[in-house]
């Protein structure tokens, strides 16, 4: 999404958001609501990212692209600006929307956002070989899902391990890491409003 944004436009980009999130509702079911907030964070991203390429006096179109052969180092910065919006607000409001609510728990969290990240960071390095590869050979795209789904579960996996360190793995309830983290969390937000907390056994 963000190579065709760069080189494309809004418009494509947000065809080929749409397309991915029917496609992931064909495949995966019973996720049509996940798919849609995805999808909805996703054109949120493509806003930021298409206002300010608008700010940088860049207005890609198919008829008339943003081709890589015109990128030179002057343009550099306004690409990396383009990538990291894109990036922060489709990636952080991800981390957002899947970080746990209700005092969570920190480690949860934290690995949620270190998963955001990296993920970022793939995407951010990847972007300009994917708009390149698109301008020459747009039938290669493809292979770039591999990696990309890779690394995603990858980093999944992280995170449900990551979860599972805060319960018992014979009878899955929270052990005494997850308890450790609840009391910091009550301490720390009782101390932030001024407020007692305690622990009833």
């Amino acid at each position: 999404t963000l190579a065709v944004l760069l080189l494309y436009g809004w418009v494509p980009a947000g065809l080929v958001s749409l397309t991915v999130v029917v496609l992931v509702g064909i495949a995966r079911r019973n996720r049509w609501r996940q798919g849609v907030l995805h999808g909805a964070v996703d054109i949120l991203g493509i806003g930021v990212g298409a206002l300010l390429l608008g700010a940088c006096g860049r207005v890609p179109s198919v008829e008339e692209p943003w081709r890589p052969e015109s990128w030179s180092v002057a343009t550099a910065p306004e690409i990396v600006l383009v990538a990291v919006a894109y990036l922060a607000v489709s990636r952080g409001l991800l981390w957002y929307l899947h970080a746990p609510r209700g005092g969570g728990l920190p480690t949860v969290a934290r690995t949620a956002l270190v998963r955001q990240g990296l993920v970022a960071v793939a995407l951010l390095g990847i972007a300009p070989l994917l708009c390149v590869v698109a301008d020459a050979q747009p039938i290669l795209l493809p292979l770039f899902a591999i990696p990309l789904i890779a690394l995603d579960s990858t980093l999944w996996m992280a995170r449900a391990r990551a979860e599972e360190q805060l319960r018992d793995p014979l009878t899955g309830l929270p052990n005494r890491q997850w308890l450790l983290e609840r009391i910091w969390t009550a301490l720390d937000d009782a101390d932030r409003i001024g407020a007692r907390s305690a622990l009833m056994l």
